[in-house]
């Protein structure tokens, strides 16, 4: 996943995962992970499914 957020961002993971939570021009990604995190990760629901 990294190399996709370099590709698509121009920015190391680390330089893009610090400038996200400060950065206003990322609002967009900070919006997507809100609703990824609230949908939960597909590992977890997969998982959940097996027990």
């Amino acid at each position: 996943m990294g190399r996709e957020i370099k590709r698509v961002t121009g920015m190391a993971t680390g330089d893009f995962n610090q400038r996200l939570e400060q950065d206003e021009a990322l609002w967009l990604y900070r919006l997507i992970a809100a609703e990824l995190a609230q949908r939960g990760s597909p590992r977890e629901g997969k998982e959940s499914a097996r027990k």
